[in-house]
């Protein structure tokens, strides 16, 4: 559920038009990328029950993060940019390094 509430959340924030986005953050929005989708995914991968269902997870997410950059750039103070794609994905990657270390040690024990 909180995997969905998540995704969710990304579409509607990543086609709001940027004179519409809710708050404004420090953060680069490269990190921000990278922090949205690490977290979704990571709680995705984390409720995924098998291998199987982890990867096809990562592989929408990471496909969601290319088709919303290029929906971008038709939404109104949004751009369509190649390295927000990498945040995206690199967030993905981490999460999935994360999961597999968490089912890694859940397995040894």
């Amino acid at each position: 559920m909180a995997w969905a509430v998540g995704t969710v959340a990304i579409l509607v924030l990543s086609i709001l038009p940027l004179d519409q986005l809710p708050l404004a953050s420090p953060l680069s929005d490269k990190i921000e990328h990278l922090v949205a989708y690490g977290l979704v995914a990571l709680m995705g991968f984390l409720a995924a029950s098998t291998v199987q269902r982890r990867v096809l997870l990562g592989l929408f997410m990471v496909v969601m993060g290319i088709t919303l950059e290029f929906i971008q750039a038709e939404v109104p103070g949004r751009f369509f940019e190649v390295l927000d794609m990498v945040a995206n994905g690199l967030g993905v990657l981490i999460a999935g390094v994360v999961a597999g270390v968490y089912y890694r040690i859940k397995s040894s024990r």
